[in-house]
């Protein structure tokens, strides 16, 4: 049975791609759909998720899954969580950082 079906986006352009992100509840017969050739007499290609096999996190602004050429976000310091960069950062280093992601000590 299917959860959810999910039009993949350009990343950069955010116009609709011919690929499609197909989410289903686990089921011994999951595998089966690829085998699947065609659908509605269109020739389709089924795959499984491409894995990640490094999480990546850009360090300026300290958020996942992008890199600088992709980042419309303003600096996040990793020390102190302010909107400074790391370099700049005018906090001591014997006092504990702040995560700029959960605002929790690490």
């Amino acid at each position: 049975m299917l959860c959810n079906v999910t039009n993949i986006l350009h990343r950069n352009t955010k116009q609709p791609l011919p690929l499609f992100f197909v989410d289903s509840e686990p089921d011994i017969n999951n595998k089966d759909v690829f085998k699947i050739d065609y659908l509605y007499y269109t020739k389709v290609k089924i795959e499984e998720p491409r894995t990640i096999n490094q999480l990546i996190q850009f360090l300026c602004c300290q958020g996942f899954s992008h890199t600088k050429s992709y980042c419309n976000h303003h600096p996040k310091c990793v020390h102190c969580e302010d909107s400074h960069t790391s370099k700049s950062c005018e906090k001591s280093p014997n006092q504990p950082a702040t995560c700029a992601l959960c605002n929790g000590d690490h």
